[in-house]
């Protein structure tokens, strides 16, 4: 839905406060990639390999659609996915005609491995660097990270 009102001035502050969080978060998001040790794939091939590890087997076309993609775009996602081993395909009970992608066991561990060693080191880093004051403020952000993020959210 539009407005036909002009937009409110954004406070100096507020514009800065949006300026820097997009920065500090993709920072993060690298360094956490870093660590995580695994080999290094796009962002759409790591949320396949966690969907099919949280939701399970998938056709093509239902893991473009949970990526907003083409079918076409996901197979050739997949592709480097399937040559390093991380998920494989089997014949669809449902539809002969069909294959479902699935996460192998070496998909999954890698998987499992990256996520401990990404969370390892953030705990450590937490520890080091953050009071427990700190520490605490930061769990406040985060809730407030999800509330941000959250599509059904109304004040």
């Amino acid at each position: 839905m539009t407005s036909d009102a002009a937009p409110a001035a954004i406070a100096p502050e507020l514009a800065a406060l949006a300026a820097a969080l997009p920065s500090t978060v993709s920072r993060l998001n690298r360094r956490l990639r870093a660590e995580s040790g695994v080999q290094e794939f796009s962002t759409t091939q790591g949320n396949i390999v966690r969907r099919l590890y949280s939701v399970g087997p998938a056709t093509t076309s239902e893991l473009a659609r949970g990526e907003e993609m083409r079918p076409q775009s996901m197979a050739a996602a997949l592709a480097p996915l399937e040559k390093a081993g991380y998920v494989a395909r089997r014949p669809d009970p449902a539809d002969g005609r069909a294959s479902v992608v699935f996460l192998t066991e070496n998909g999954q561990r890698q998987l499992l491995e990256g996520r401990d060693a990404k969370r390892g080191w953030l705990a450590r880093r937490l520890d080091e660097r953050l009071t427990a004051a700190e520490q605490s403020r930061l769990a406040e952000a985060v809730l407030l990270l999800d509330r941000l993020l959250d599509p059904d959210f109304s004040r």
